[in-house]
């Protein structure tokens, strides 16, 4: 009798020790596949890129750089058609793309201006020629001001609004990532040895796994759908709307990352399941 409630009493133990290394598992899974799906989805420069190619974002840096630069012409007495032809849009789109890898990695972009001051300067003095009009040396002077002035505005309009920060925040993620996804393998090899141990049959212990996987997938999936159900960053407050589009589309890829890293988990489950059936059958 006293045997029966000994091992009543141990097998409880071994169910109730089981299920909170399951849930222990589940935390640790999901954490590592939050590090995994934030780098991979927001840390990642091809995310930003593609996010920059949603909307055409080139166009709506090409167009402002016309705007902000008749901006600084008319002032000045400069028709807008000295503007014409500075820069080729293939320019500004291959501009902003290398910008944007370069500055997430942390490297400088050196931006190739000379092109855009010679046509530029060639335009105004083509202008003055047209209008027979002899260029004075105080407008002489001013030429290459003038020629920098528009070269500056245009590398501030190819230049993404805190994309230099990526870099340093890549930078402490990364040696994050270096520290925790080790530890992450290392604590989930042990809980793992130590559920498959603790059954007699081993597919029961596999049976706690899946718990964790299928919770995992629970608990990485569900913020992601209901983040893009609600669709709560489209409210953002943007007045550049191509800006709005690049960073919308942007979280958007983010948070289908998470939805992909869920797929994974149903994948692993399932496979889990497949697993228990066949040590059952091995067993038999």
């Amino acid at each position: 009798m006293r045997n029966n409630k000994k091992k009543k009493s141990n097998k409880l133990l071994k169910k109730v020790i089981s299920t909170l290394l399951s849930f222990l598992l589940a935390v640790i899974f999901t954490v590592g596949s939050v590090l995994i799906g934030v780098y991979i989805g927001f840390l990642n420069e091809n995310r930003i890129i593609d996010g920059l190619n949603y909307k055409d974002y080139y166009s709506g840096v090409e167009s402002t750089f016309y705007e902000n630069s008749k901006d600084i012409s008319t002032p000045i007495g400069l028709p807008d058609t000295v503007l014409d032809g500075i820069v080729e849009s293939e320019k500004v789109h291959q501009d902003v793309k290398n910008y944007v890898v370069s500055a997430v990695n942390g490297q400088t972009f050196i931006f190739d201006i000379d092109s855009l001051k010679n046509k530029l300067e060639e335009n105004v003095r083509g202008y003055f020629a047209s209008q027979e009009w002899e260029i004075q040396p105080e407008q002489e002077a001013t030429i290459p001001e003038y020629t920098q002035l528009i070269a500056d505005e245009y590398i501030k309009c190819v230049k993404l609004p805190l994309v230099e920060h990526f870099a340093s925040a890549k930078r402490v993620y990364q040696k994050i990532l270096l520290f925790a996804i080790p530890s992450i393998v290392i604590l989930s090899a042990i809980i793992i040895f130590m559920m498959l141990h603790m059954q007699k049959w081993k597919h029961r212990g596999i049976r706690y796994i899946v718990y964790s996987s299928f919770a995992t997938m629970l608990m990485v999936a569900i913020p992601g759908v209901v983040a893009l159900a609600s669709g709560f960053y489209k409210h953002i407050n943007i007045s550049s709307e191509y800006l709005y589009y690049a960073l919308v589309k942007y979280i958007s890829n983010g948070l289908w990352v998470f939805i992909y890293l869920a797929l994974i988990w149903i994948v692993v489950s399932v496979a889990l399941l497949f697993l228990i059936r066949f040590v059952k059958n091995y067993k038999n």
